[in-house]
């Protein structure tokens, strides 16, 4: 449960679910602003809004990877303790009947790929940076692989044997734009969200997979600004977040809050002890 009291209990499902959330990046950039270099002087506006997180249902029928692939029979990490102050934190989602959430499993990787189609210059660096602060925060060892051609898709496979083999598919960070993704039409600049599915041996749901969309052209202007890249860095780790549970709160002190505060660039408080829990479930070896 929530430092606010507040989670989302889930009905026992007969389908598979994804829980979708949106970012938003405020498309109007302060037009007087002197560049030096191709960097606005102006600090980056508030950058960034998101919708509430909604669950989409897909066919529950698809093949799934054998049992355990990449399994470890224990944590590959435990996550970095909260500190002792704290905040607000909800859950996307929630066992059923239960307040405890909906995690990854903690005993196998999560892999990463990434689809650099729209990706601005040196973002590269910022994918990597967000990628270790997760993995040092949760303690999910989240293994970039490379480089994909994948195209985002709403109703993405978790299970796609011919490209990525015996396994579930790994977690895609598409760069994207509205062109290619209606979902970014307008000021969304970010969607992401993760599937789940049942473990009959456990009982529990399990996220096996995600997906990350980002408008690479609005990050592009929204980096111009000075200290823009670190927002952009921010809203990368809002969306991992989501990705490993993480709802919206109603704190501007933390990351989670729905809309981007000036100068909140990484987890507050209540953040990180809502990432501690998410990142605490038990190994699920029999998805």
């Amino acid at each position: 449960m929530g430092e606010d009291g507040t989670t989302r209990q889930l009905r026992r499902p007969v389908l598979l679910r994804v829980a979708i959330v949106t970012a938003v990046v405020a498309a109007a950039l302060v037009a007087a602003a002197s560049t030096v270099e191709g960097e606005q002087t102006a600090d980056a506006p508030a950058s960034r809004r998101s919708a509430a997180p909604r669950a989409l249902e897909v066919e529950a029928a698809s093949a799934r990877p054998t049992p355990g692939v990449d399994s470890s029979a224990v944590p590959l990490g435990r996550p970095s303790p909260p500190p002792p102050e704290r905040g607000r934190y909800r859950f996307v989602a929630t066992q059923p009947g239960s307040d405890e959430p909906i995690t990854y499993d903690p005993c196998r990787p999560i892999k990463v790929v990434v689809n650099v189609r729209t990706m601005p210059k040196g973002a590269a660096d910022v994918v990597e940076e967000a990628l270790a602060t997760m993995t040092a925060v949760t303690g999910f060892r989240f293994e970039l692989e490379g480089t994909t051609d994948e195209e985002p898709d709403g109703e993405r496979p978790s299970y796609q044997p011919e490209r990525y083999g015996d396994r579930w598919a790994p977690l895609l960070i598409a760069w994207s734009d509205e062109l290619e993704d209606e979902g970014l039409r307008g000021a969304v600049s970010g969607r992401a969200g993760s599937r789940f599915v049942h473990d009959a041996f456990s009982d529990r749901w399990v996220y096996v997979t995600g997906m990350i969309t980002l408008d690479g052209p609005d990050l592009a202007s929204l980096a111009k600004f000075k200290r823009g890249i670190d927002h952009v860095r921010g809203l990368l780790l809002h969306e991992l977040a989501h990705v490993v549970g993480l709802d919206h709160v109603d704190d501007p002190e933390q990351l989670m809050h729905p809309q981007g505060q000036i100068g909140v660039t990484t987890f507050g408080p209540g953040d990180l002890h809502g990432l501690a829990i998410v990142s605490s479930g038990p190994c699920v070896p029999g998805v």
